[in-house]
């Protein structure tokens, strides 16, 4: 059975005016009224737990703990009643941009643990004292709290390694989870460790996670693969896992989500979520959805009348329900090919889906290939979305090897989440994601023949007559 697991950015909280049933709202409010179910939360405990360094304590942790209330056990036991395994999800390192690093804090006391990049600090797992103040970090919390799992989340943010020389520094990550497992044994065996990873192993080795090697140790008991790539590479975690007992959990994130791809039909989640379970998924992780109906959360929270940014991510009653009808052989579902980029939080390759073959420029009269997926093999269209052509080029499109008829073309198709010609914005469920001007594009469906696609992966050639761009493409399966 194919795990479903929530992972939710508890900001939310900050709007409940800190009172305990409020909060317990925010948190359960799909499990006890919206027909949510989850088999795992991944809880972000930043907000209910004391930060690794105490100038950074939030202020609806303070006020829980003046009041006598220790918030995270009650949220543990909570998770406990409703059926749910409770697992502590522990970003590795949290934005601290230069001029608010507090005088006090680690950051600035200990310049040589942290890497300056992007316009913030972060931290260094080189560096031997750094390791040393984690680990004592997570002794302080796994001595008092009984989770039954861990999740050390990496990808929020990179980089964790010295810029350029990750994979040089490798050990140092090997060394930190090593030294993990030993304390998780020591003090709650039984405990899962797992750690949030970037999405597939070109990606891994960039920023310096010798994933192999915490395999074939048996240091790790789950990887969570990626966090905003619908191109997750089950099949290469599966692979490498091959013999072992860890589980792959693939993730999407529907705040930043992959670039835009945000605010998608319910047929691309499908699909998506399709794609991986066939890939052996041993689960997947709903992250930044909202626990709580748009309507009950503007009655409770939004003052006034205004809104409120977390009001523009789906509910995670929603993510259960594409999560049961990506598995119902009778519901359309879409496969699409990775766009890259769309996230500047972060150096390195993790969450960037810099490998991806989206936006390709075509050269005129060069035949170029790009990887594509699909789960089916049968009732498929393809769909492809350009920029930049001519109303005389003409295009001529293969599926592994065997070319197919084009059905419609418009010349006028508007996509405001694509920002051709201009550069593209970060993605995110924000309305600043969405161009105001967005460019007419050409959009195509085919027709593909049964019988040419394999599960799996395949090859898509295009070929123009005139130099454009690819900026989407889609297979779109339609069940008789």
């Amino acid at each position: 059975m194919v795990k479903v697991i929530m992972q939710y950015d508890p900001d939310i909280v900050n709007l409940a005016g800190y009172g305990l049933e409020e909060t317990l709202n925010t948190l359960f409010w799909d499990f006890d009224h919206g027909n949510a179910r989850a088999d795992i939360v991944l809880w972000e405990t930043h907000r209910f737990l004391p930060c690794e360094c105490a100038s950074d304590n939030w202020d609806v942790y303070k006020t829980f703990v003046e009041r006598g209330i220790d918030m995270m056990q009650i949220i543990i036991d909570e998770t406990h009643k409703r059926g749910m395994k409770a697992y502590w999800h522990h970003r590795f390192c949290e934005v601290s941009r230069e001029d608010s690093v507090d005088p006090v804090c680690e950051k600035r006391a200990h310049p040589d643990w942290t890497i300056k990049t992007w316009e913030c600090t972060m931290w260094n797992l080189a560096a031997p004292g750094l390791r040393d103040f984690k680990l004592d970090y997570f002794r302080k919390i796994l001595s008092k709290y009984k989770f039954d799992g861990m999740c050390i989340d990496f990808l929020r943010h990179l980089p964790c390694l010295p810029v350029g020389d990750q994979w040089e520094y490798r050990d140092c990550a090997t060394d930190f989870i090593r030294r993990t497992k030993a304390l998780i044994d020591e003090l709650c065996p039984g405990t899962k460790l797992g750690a949030k990873l970037p999405e597939n192993g070109r990606a891994c080795r960039v920023d310096g996670f010798d994933v192999e090697k915490w395999v074939a140790e048996d240091l790790i008991d789950f990887m969570v693969a990626g966090s905003r790539s619908s191109s997750s590479d089950v099949k290469w975690f599966k692979g490498i896992t091959e013999g072992k007992d860890v589980e792959i959990y693939p993730c999407w994130d529907t705040w930043h989500a992959s670039d835009a791809s945000h605010w998608s039909d319910d047929a691309f989640y499908r699909g998506i979520f399709y794609n991986w379970i066939m890939q052996g998924a041993d689960g997947i992780v709903g992250f930044n959805y909202r626990a709580m109906p748009t309507d009950i959360f503007k009655a409770l929270f939004c003052k006034n009348g205004e809104d409120q940014p977390v009001l523009m991510v789906r509910e995670f009653r929603d993510f259960v329900r594409q999560f049961d009808e990506a598995q119902d052989p009778t519901l359309p579902k879409i496969y699409p090919v990775e766009r890259r980029g769309g996230y500047p939080y972060g150096t390195g390759a993790g969450g960037t889906n810099c490998f991806a073959p989206l936006p390709l420029r075509l050269e005129p009269g060069v035949p170029t290939a790009l990887p594509i997926q699909t789960q089916h093999v049968e009732n498929l269209r393809l769909r492809l979305v350009i920029s930049g052509e001519r109303a005389d080029t003409r295009f001529r499109v293969k599926l592994n090897g065997v070319a197919f008829e084009m059905l419609s073309e418009d010349h006028e198709h508007i996509d405001d989440r694509i920002w051709w010609p201009k550069p593209q914005y970060n993605s995110g469920a924000h309305k600043k994601a969405c161009t105001p001007n967005p460019s007419k594009l050409l959009e195509m469906y085919f027709a593909v023949p049964d019988g040419v696609f394999a599960p799996g992966d395949n090859t898509l050639t295009v070929c123009a007559t005139t130099g454009c761009n690819v900026e989407r493409a889609e297979l779109i399966y339609t069940p008789c």
